[in-house]
């Protein structure tokens, strides 16, 4: 939908009589017609003939404008059944935008907090001068269930004190934060200890890697899925660091999605160093996991033998991806026999991203029928250590 121009009281009325059957909404994104509104339709939108919200039974809202002269047209969409809304933290740090919000929506549970920067482009982390803001508007949403504050980039990090009151508050079952490089554990480590984490379930954290393994060695808790980017190249040293601390940190009988992947724009030319299956050794311990994802700048130093021992231990393995991105580095040492090994001890496997040595059971292409399958095509002289990603349906 768009606005050409003001709504007269007809359009109100043909608006006002489908507008109860909308239940997600997304307005206003900086790279669409926005920018153009004429003050006249920001006025006449944000002054309806009747009393009470545009769309009385939203609940998803999308909020992509942090001008002011918008706010009171954002107040409108604010409903009763709102429970997801992606909001601007320009206009969270509005006190009417704030106080609204926390009266209208008592039923809100997840919120996405974003920015926008001079450039009019979106980062998803707020300025240090809006926390005081931010954390009263927090504390006053009692049916908060999931929080998402994230960037790629370490500007506008949140505060010390902005990350202990999220992490200590026993309503939140999702946290999705951004790391300050510059963070201090010193300060933080008292509040970690119980209740801190004690009711989230999925973890979402960017950093480096020596900020994360920090943070797990100082905390337990039961998660049910854990997603670590990196934004620092790291050795196979410091991985094996942070599998130790995730084992101890985690309750083993919960955790069933492992993801950790690495931010890539300036890590491509970084020296790849081989991980081994000593690097994952301790997530072993986890028996219940059934996503593994793990795609960082190294060599994949991988054989039969290692995808066996992994298929012992992760038998309900549904997701296996190693590498979908910087691919394996060097030639494969998997085979034929290590994928059959997997798709047959892991039977519900229907997503999987691995690179297979396939040059085994390939022949010269004059010795291949063509009543064989494929029309007797070889993959003989195509590299084996391309990697491809598979989808199975069983």
């Amino acid at each position: 939908m768009t606005f050409q121009r003001a709504m007269t009281l007809s359009d109100w009325e043909i608006f006002f009589r489908y507008s109860s059957r909308v239940r997600s909404l997304t307005g206003f994104e900086p790279s669409r017609f926005c920018s153009s509104l004429d003050s006249n339709v920001i006025f006449s939108l944000s002054h309806p003939p009747q009393y009470g919200p545009l769309v009385p039974c939203l609940q998803t809202l999308i909020w992509g404008k942090s001008k002011k002269e918008y706010a009171p047209l954002l107040q409108l969409l604010f409903t009763h059944s709102l429970v997801d809304a992606t909001l601007p933290c320009f206009a969270l740090c509005l006190p009417e935008i704030s106080m609204q919000l926390t009266s209208r929506c008592p039923s809100l549970k997840k919120i996405n907090i974003q920015i926008v920067d001079a450039y009019g482009s979106f980062s998803n982390t707020p300025h240090a001068d809006s926390h005081p803001m931010l954390h009263d508007t927090l504390l006053r949403l009692h049916s908060l269930e999931s929080v998402r504050c994230l960037s790629s980039t370490s500007v506008d990090s949140l505060t010390e004190d902005f990350m202990v009151h999220l992490f200590r508050r026993l309503s939140l079952i999702e946290v999705s934060l951004y790391l300050p490089n510059d963070l201090r554990l010193a300060n933080i480590k008292p509040h970690l200890s119980p209740p801190a984490f004690a009711s989230i379930e999925f973890l979402t954290l960017s950093c480096k890697l020596s900020t994360l393994t920090s943070l797990l060695e100082h905390i337990h808790f039961k998660p049910r899925s854990v997603t670590f980017t990196v934004i620092d190249a790291c050795t196979p040293d410091a991985f094996h660091s942070f599998s130790i601390a995730l084992a101890n940190a985690c309750d083993s009988k919960q955790l069933s999605q492992i993801t950790l992947t690495m931010e890539t724009e300036w890590l491509y030319d970084r020296e790849r160093q081989d991980i081994s299956l000593t690097t994952f050794q301790p997530l072993l311990m986890f028996p219940n996991v059934d996503s593994f994802t793990f795609d960082v700048i190294c060599n994949i130093s991988f054989d039969d033998h290692v995808i066996e021992t992994l298929t012992k231990h992760w038998p309900k393995l549904t997701k296996f991806s190693l590498n979908p991105t910087f691919g394996w580095g060097i030639e494969s040492q998997v085979t034929h026999h290590g994928l059959i090994t997997l798709l047959s001890c892991c039977v519900g496997l229907v997503d999987v991203a691995i690179t297979v040595d396939f040059t085994e059971i390939d022949r010269p292409h004059p010795l291949i029928p063509k009543s064989r399958p494929g029309n007797g095509f070889t993959t003989v002289g195509v590299p084996t250590s391309l990697h491809q990603r598979s989808n199975f349906h069983r």
